[in-house]
């Protein structure tokens, strides 16, 4: 038995007959995904079943969500997640639970030696986020439906900036804007136009808490900067 991968009959056949499968099973742990893989082949399909940890706002555990990994053996790049109960996908569904997992196994399958589909992903570096903005910046979402999140990344300061914005439209001088990623996200999939080789590139994140180093001469909401106000100066007047 492999740790983190259960030891019964159909999930050990799967672990030895199809090499996605395992790797999936034996690279993605932790973070929340705490429990042992179960596997087993449905008809043209490879199912691997797990659970998610899932943390309140305060980091604590607070509820479970059980998902399904659905990998056509022909094409395991065209997997799908699906939830496992009406509850599993209530939880699953409030911490968009389905994206994480997507990027979790589509980065597991895209450097896997046997998909030759694909640019193998470079991996740049470990980049900082604070946590506490990705949760300001959530409330101040929930309030401001048609506003937007925006992430920013300094390369040289090793961090990711996370900001916002009323206007859908506004253009950032400051750093250079990544997709925004989900709360407590381990990996970040970097378009290639913004790769300098042209190539797709991952970067890990590191979330810490606190607020990042960010300019002071942001607004409240980091979204643009703010001039200083100055009051008139009245001319004297000589009589």
């Amino acid at each position: 038995m492999t740790y983190g991968i259960s030891g019964d009959p159909k999930t050990e056949y799967v672990r030895t007959k199809y090499p996605f499968a395992r790797r999936i099973m034996e690279r993605i742990h932790g973070s929340g995904i705490d429990y042992d893989w179960y596997a087993e082949t449905r008809g043209e399909n490879v199912v691997l079943y797990n659970a998610y940890h899932l943390m309140n706002d305060v980091g604590m555990y607070y509820a479970i969500s059980e998902f399904a990994v659905v990998l056509p053996k022909s094409n395991p790049n065209d997997f799908k997640i699906q939830y496992r109960s009406d509850m599993s996908r209530y939880y699953g569904n409030k911490h968009m639970l389905k994206s994480y997992l997507e990027d979790l196994i589509a980065y597991e399958l895209s450097t896997y030696s046997g998909d030759k589909s694909r640019k193998q992903k470079r991996i740049i570096k470990q980049f900082q986020v604070s946590i506490k903005e990705w949760d300001d910046n959530r409330r101040w979402k929930e309030s401001n439906p048609h506003g937007v999140l925006v992430a920013l990344l300094h390369e040289k300061a090793g961090r990711i900036d996370l900001t916002r914005s009323a206007n859908r439209h506004e253009y950032f001088t400051h750093g250079v804007m990544v997709p925004y990623p989900r709360r407590k996200q381990r990996k970040l999939d970097i378009p290639p136009h913004i790769m300098g080789d042209g190539s797709p590139g991952v970067i890990d994140l590191e979330w810490v808490y606190g607020i990042s180093q960010e300019l002071s001469t942001y607004s409240g909401d980091k979204s643009r900067k703010t001039k200083r106000k100055t009051k008139p100066t009245k001319k004297r007047v000589v009589r």
